[in-house]
């Protein structure tokens, strides 16, 4: 029986820090593709970096144990290139006779440049890999080249050759993912242990389900619609309830433990409002409770439909506010009539109890001058004020991702990829820009971000205050997180010191202070703040 290695890179973050928790999961798609795979016979197993990581282990240590593998398959991020280049290289070093196949978003995007020259990469799979991975290595089986399979590109006597791309019309038909072959339990364990490390006591564990691929949405910063397809498709309810059930009676000891979940991994969950609408149904008369999160538009979200969802124990919904300037709306082509469609999807995300309310948003854009990102983060932060125990908020620094919409706009080189510097697209970007901004100097809007990530944690802490009036100990992991964030300002960083040594009585207004000093800073840049948000 032949075998195939699924790889899931690790991702650059610092693996001593809360971050971890954003890598304790499985990949969905790989997992997806090999239940594809073992329908036609294959041999699967996963190996995930980021846990031999955390257990400093290498690859050799497992490469060595599967012996006869004929073939590798590495999904990679943009960010997760250079490294994904790095691993097929050493793994062609020693096992010069495999084939390795690149997936993912970044070689479905530029599939050409992952193949040219002297690539350790064999194939690229474009897109959904369900349907076209068994055929293309059945295919294999009988020729080397002029391959006939969609959605695959290849590499002959230095030229690439890229195959038309399809989406898959009827995910119904594909398999339930390869979960068993993950130590989920080993997750589950971990982000028990580094969410207590780090303190987070309000977040859960949560697997990774999909009920639904592409995006109708024209938005010009995002590449999901041209990874995944704007032609929106879902799994009938039933299917998604049976791969709930699945989950249910794998794995029992986790799946009904109370700080375990479910999290959509969708472009947009509630596109289809009478699927989502009989998918609650039908959760709720099978009695599973188990939690769940979705990612959805801010416009999708109107009172029956989020009534539904919190009767079925939603518990997390990620909303992608984006701007809260109207302008940058539109320059976005979000589709939302202005900032004021966000603030009515947390109302009414508030109003139906749902626990979890993430909202994103990104600063500088292209068209973005200083008054354009002091809007937006005035705004976010008015927003976060409606409820801090219940709204968490996400600033990001603006990545040009490749082939949409803005990345051409913007003029990324397209003759000579070699020369981008990939790595540095993170969305955890400091001190530059990827593209030359005409508006705006990197560490300017970092300082920016901060002072704004400044005022949340002051919130944070007069919310401590208020939930516990009677509390002695002062909440000083937040205190020397100020510290973290503003140690570079003079006059900020005597208040810092008085927080730390003040008494109780005096807290208050010393946190006001400082506050009017941060909003001195904003001014700065933007002499007045219109933008205001209000609670229905």
């Amino acid at each position: 029986m032949k075998k195939f290695i699924f790889l899931n890179l690790e991702f650059p973050i610092n693996y001593n820090s809360p971050h971890i928790l954003e890598v304790l999961s499985p990949s969905l798609g790989q997992l997806s593709l090999a239940a594809a795979l073992r329908n036609v016979g294959y041999n699967c197993y996963f190996i995930d970096l980021s846990l031999l990581k955390i257990f400093k282990k290498t690859i050799w240590d497992k490469l060595s144990k599967i012996r006869g593998f004929e073939f590798i398959g590495i999904s990679a991020h943009t960010v997760q290139y250079n490294r994904m280049m790095e691993i097929a290289n050493q793994i062609k070093e020693t096992y010069n006779d495999i084939k390795i196949l690149a997936g993912g978003p970044h070689p479905s995007l530029l599939p050409k440049s992952v193949l040219l020259r002297d690539s350790p990469i064999d194939y690229v799979i474009i897109n959904e890999g369900e349907k076209s991975l068994p055929l293309f290595l059945d295919e294999l089986k009988y020729k080397e080249r002029n391959f006939k399979t969609e959605g695959i590109a290849w590499r002959n006597k230095g030229e690439v050759y890229i195959n038309k791309v399809k989406p898959i019309m009827d995910l119904d038909s594909i398999p339930i993912p390869a979960y068993d072959l993950v130590p989920l339990q080993k997750y589950y364990e971990l982000f028990c242990k580094y969410s207590k490390i780090y303190g987070y006591k309000n977040i859960s564990f949560r697997i990774p389900l999909e009920a639904s691929r592409g995006c109708p949405g024209n938005c010009n910063f995002c590449c999901a619609r041209l990874i995944l397809h704007n032609k929106f498709r879902n799994k009938s309810p039933k299917r998604i309830i049976e791969e709930i059930e699945f989950l249910y009676n794998r794995f029992p000891s986790i799946i009904k433990k109370n700080n375990v979940g479910i999290s959509f991994v969708d472009n947009n969950f509630t596109t289809n409002k009478k699927m989502v609408k009989e998918f609650c149904r039908l959760k709720n008369e099978r009695g599973f409770d188990i939690k769940w999160a979705v990612l959805s538009r801010a416009t999708d979200l109107k009172g029956d439909l989020v009534k539904k969802m919190s009767k079925s124990n939603l518990s997390g919904i990620y909303i992608g506010g984006e701007s809260g300037d109207i302008e940058g709306l539109k320059a976005m082509n979000k589709g939302y009539r202005g900032p004021n469609d966000t603030i009515k999807a947390v109302n009414m995300c508030l109003k139906y109890s749902i626990k979890n309310i993430v909202i994103s948003f990104f600063i500088g854009a292209p068209w973005e001058k200083y008054n354009n990102i002091v809007k937006t983060l005035w705004f976010a932060y008015n927003l976060y004020k409606l409820s801090p125990n219940h709204i968490q908020i996400i600033i990001y620094k603006f990545i040009p991702y490749p082939k949409t919409d803005l990345w051409d706009k913007i003029n990324i080189n397209k003759s000579n990829y070699s020369e981008i510097d990939f790595k540095s697209y993170d969305l955890g970007l400091k001190d530059r820009f990827v593209f030359d901004h005409k508006f705006l100097n990197s560490k300017e809007v970092d300082r920016l971000q901060n002072l704004f990530n400044s005022l949340i944690i002051i919130e944070k802490i007069f919310y401590y205050y208020k939930m516990n009036p009677l509390a002695k100990n002062k909440p000083n992991n937040l205190i020397k997180s100020l510290f973290w964030i503003l140690n570079k300002n003079t006059e900020i960083d005597l208040i810092l010191k008085d927080l730390l040594y003040c008494r109780k009585d005096i807290l208050h207004n010393t946190l006001e202070k400082l506050k009017n000093l941060i909003f001195e800073e904003f001014k700065r840049y933007n002499q007045q703040i219109e933008v205001q948000v209000r609670s229905n």
